[in-house]
């Protein structure tokens, strides 16, 4: 595979060359968005992750929108479930992780 220079001040995700997110996405387990008529994938720490998971490997700037969005709820919802337990789970770690992914992900999108 022969790798393309990349662009100068472009984001992370613009940096990715296609070939290499071509390759990610066809190793990628399957989404379990509601309009693919999938299944859900079943995760480590449940529903949400699943959902970040599909808002991370989107590439339609549109459907990205709506799994962030979607993504955004349920792990605000899962961060309000675990909002009494005094510790710092892993679940609670990925949760973290998974909100400030998703924050780079919603201003990246703003990018023109």
């Amino acid at each position: 595979m022969k790798l393309r220079a990349q662009k100068s001040g472009a984001t992370f995700f613009e940096q990715v060359p296609l070939e290499v997110v071509k390759l990610i996405g066809a190793n990628a387990p399957a989404s379990n968005h509601p309009s693919d008529g999938q299944r859900p994938q079943s995760s480590e720490f449940g529903p949400w992750q699943s959902k970040v998971l599909a808002a991370l490997m989107e590439l339609d700037p549109q459907v990205l929108a709506v799994r962030v969005v979607e993504a955004e709820d349920a792990v605000v919802n899962r961060l309000r479930e675990l909002a009494h337990d005094p510790d710092q789970s892993p679940e609670k770690i990925a949760l973290y992780d998974a909100t400030a992914s998703l924050g780079v992900l919603k201003r990246d999108a703003k990018r023109p």
